[in-house]
Formats: C-alpha cells, structure tokens, sequence
C-alpha cells in the first residue's frame, strides 16, 4: 500500500505504476468504502490511496502487510 496525503500525487503515483509495471493487481481506492472493499480482498495486490480515507475504517490492523507513506516535501532545498 502506498499513501500519500494529496490527492494529485496519488494519481500520479497509480498513473506511473499501472504505465509501466502493468499489474493485474494493482488498485486505486476511490474513496472509504472501496478501500475497505480493497482492504477485505485477499487477492488484492498493490493499493494507492490518500490517508483522508482511513478516517472511518475499523479494525485495520490485520488486513495491512505493507505501508510506504510519503512524507516527502516539494520545497526541500
């Protein structure tokens, strides 16, 4: 799972990896519910989404194997 906290970098992110690792498993949860949905499928392989949508999800923390959260800044010098 990669997690970004603005909306256009996790676009970004699934748009760069669905153009070039052609990954039958790869998904982007649109929102809550489909990260759930996500979330409860075994066969889910990669997922990109935002943090915003962990806000109303219970009940997580058997259903993560992986996590790379962006915490990177675009005005770093």
């Amino acid at each position: 799972m990669i997690i970004t906290d603005r909306i256009e970098l996790d676009e970004q992110i699934f748009a760069i990896i669905n153009g070039t690792a052609n990954l039958d498993t790869l998904h982007h949860a649109k929102n809550t519910s489909h990260l759930n949905e996500l979330l409860n499928d075994d066969g889910v392989g990669l997922i990109t989404t935002t943090i915003f949508k962990f806000s109303d999800l219970k009940d997580i923390k058997n259903r993560i194997r992986f996590i790379l959260i962006d915490e990177a800044h675009r005005s770093q010098n």
